[in-house]
């Protein structure tokens, strides 16, 4: 009898342990979910589509490109869109939708290479030609960018199978990378 009671009163104590070890899990889970909300890193994203919507109606034209990106620790879908001939990129909020800010491309990450000398650097024709050498195809454009501190002319190519971008410094023609999509 002795056993029983003993075993009885191990076992309630062992279920009301888990019951309050469950209990206290559910309590610091909720805390956490809480934590992330609050740092607004549970918000509901916009849809690819909703961005190219809200880019378009602040500049018509055709969607080239979108990429969700951290510009200035906020969440943002860059949209380029082709306006009139020219190349815009539209940022929009990743969360709200709205559109943040538009430029033409050229004045986007390339401040550093607009105040250097570009005498130095490479015809966009040398770097669209190092390019073909490394992929066959139809380029379909050339853009001189700065890329993590590096001048380079990134060359797109569009072959057969894939869209393909060639990365080729424009300090001294060497390729730096090629992208495949």
């Amino acid at each position: 009898m002795k056993k029983l009671i003993v075993t009885t009163a191990a076992s309630a104590l062992l279920i009301g342990g888990i019951g309050f070890g469950a209990s206290a899990m559910k309590s610091d889970q909720q805390d956490d979910v809480k934590a992330y909300v609050q740092q607004g890193e549970a918000k509901q994203k916009i849809s690819v589509e909703q961005a190219k919507a809200s880019a378009l109606k602040a500049v018509p034209g055709t969607v080239k490109e979108v990429e969700l990106d951290k510009k200035d620790g906020r969440l943002v879908y860059e949209v380029e869109v082709k306006h009139n001939g020219d190349d815009k990129d539209v940022y929009v909020d990743a969360y709200t939708g709205k559109v943040l800010n538009q430029f033409n491309d050229d004045n986007d990450d390339n401040k550093q290479v607009e105040n250097q000398t570009q005498s130095s650097f490479i015809t966009k024709e040398q770097a669209k030609q190092i390019a073909l050498k490394q992929v066959k195809g139809t380029v379909e454009e050339v853009e001189l960018d700065d890329e993590d501190g590096q001048n380079v002319y990134e060359v797109e190519i569009e072959t057969n199978d894939d869209d393909v971008t060639v990365y080729v410094s424009a300090e001294n023609g060497e390729v730096i990378t090629i992208d495949w999509d």
